[in-house]
């Protein structure tokens, strides 16, 4: 099964009555079931173009536009449905022996990859080089520049000596939880499975693919920090924080609701 993304700039009620159609049109909460409209609030996520739009604001700005942002647009997944998967998906003949998906980052107002992106996929290029059939699955939407994350990693995989055989692009994730349910069904059933990205994204990574249901190990991650700046570094660390058990409740209720 496939997930793809329903009216994505629809704007979510911040009433109860907002919130309960959400939850139904997520699929949690049934129709003729009103008093569960709370579990909606689970829904309300920042969206990665939303924070993006923040850069260039002062720290404090940042911080506080970015949770309060969660009342504001609608999380994708949200509007999300299945659907089969479209024929680029299918697996390639040879079994690999592991399958590396590595989760997205920025891409530069010029389309290059930022170093962020870039250091993940030569981490998990670097990873690869342990495995005869390694299978990489990049993971990430198009953002506000350039093509999509999954389609610029799967262009550096390719500068590293990688086939295109090996690379299977997943190109509709726009966060790290909808990009953990798109690469649900490109996972084989035999191979090890590893999540590639920065330090301080690796534990939550982690962590939803295994409430999944997906026993993931941990590439090594990139020895270059995420960003130079320190307060940045910070930035990003705190927000872990609040997001990890945020988003392991929201795959839990997921998995209640029969959603993966």
């Amino acid at each position: 099964m496939r997930l793809v993304a329903q009216r994505p700039g629809e704007i979510a009620g911040t009433s109860l009555i907002g919130f309960q159609r959400l939850a139904q049109r997520a699929g949690l909460v049934a129709r003729h079931d009103p008093d569960r409209g709370v579990v909606a609030l689970f829904l309300i996520l920042p969206n990665r173009r939303f924070v993006q739009q923040l850069h260039g604001r002062p720290p404090l700005c940042r911080l506080t536009s970015f949770w309060l942002g969660r009342l504001w647009p609608a999380w994708e997944t949200a509007g999300m449905k299945v659907n089969p998967p479209r024929p680029d998906a299918a697996m390639p003949d040879a079994v690999p022996d592991a399958v590396i998906v590595i989760f997205g980052a920025a891409v530069r107002p010029d389309g290059r990859p930022s170093e962020t992106l870039r250091h993940r996929v030569e981490a998990a290029a670097r990873f690869g080089r342990r495995f005869a059939a390694p299978l990489f699955i990049p993971t990430g939407a198009k953002g506000r520049y350039g093509d999509a994350e999954a389609i610029v990693m799967a262009r550096l995989l390719r500068e590293a000596g990688y086939s295109s055989a090996a690379i299977r692009p997943e190109t509709t994730g726009t966060d790290t939880l909808s990009s953990v349910r798109a690469v649900l069904p490109m996972l084989p059933a035999e191979a090890e499975v590893y999540a590639a990205t920065s330090a301080y994204h690796l534990p939550r990574c982690r962590l939803l693919l295994r409430l999944a249901g997906v026993p993931a190990r941990a590439c090594p991650p990139p020895p270059i920090p995420a960003a130079t700046q320190v307060t940045k570094r910070w930035y990003w660390r705190l927000r872990e924080a609040p997001a990890l058990p945020y988003d392991a409740a929201l795959v839990l209720l997921l998995r209640l609701g029969g959603r993966l």
